[in-house]
């Protein structure tokens, strides 16, 4: 059974649920109706990998690692940073955020490694990090 080490781990449907956008039709506009992000990194996994993963699929796993805070092999992560180089030089990224407002690069580089995570492996081990909120008076 191989697993990752997940050390920030968030609610699929949740994330998805915030209306990310990458959808080219909207540029330079982070949320909102119109391609989400997950179906556009789902779309962009199937075509790299010749699988046929659904959101659906992706819900079933329920938690997604998130803010790129993961521990992995590093076969696989050469693996996933050779899927990922080939996303950043075709530079199809840019043209979601080319004013560089959201920086949206950023925040699709760590959705689209928790999409390959969630994939690549069949379980994994939460060690999400605590965040403590100190309210100052």
């Amino acid at each position: 059974q191989r697993a990752h080490i997940s050390l920030e781990t968030h609610s699929v449907k949740k994330d998805y649920r915030q209306r990310i956008l990458a959808d080219l039709n909207q540029p330079n506009t982070l949320v909102g109706t119109g391609t989400n992000c997950y179906d556009y990194i789902i779309d962009d996994y199937n075509r790299y990998f010749k699988t046929s993963f659904t959101l659906n699929d992706l819900f079933k796993k329920s938690k997604i690692n998130l803010c790129s805070s993961f521990i992995i092999d590093i076969r696989t992560f050469e693996k996933m940073m050779t899927f990922f180089s080939n996303i950043v030089e075709s530079g199809k990224l840019l043209g979601f955020d080319a004013e560089r407002k959201h920086r949206l690069q950023g925040g699709l580089a760590e959705r689209y490694f928790g999409v390959f995570l969630a994939f690549e492996y069949t379980e994994f081990l939460d060690l999400s990090t605590i965040h403590h909120r100190i309210k100052n008076n």
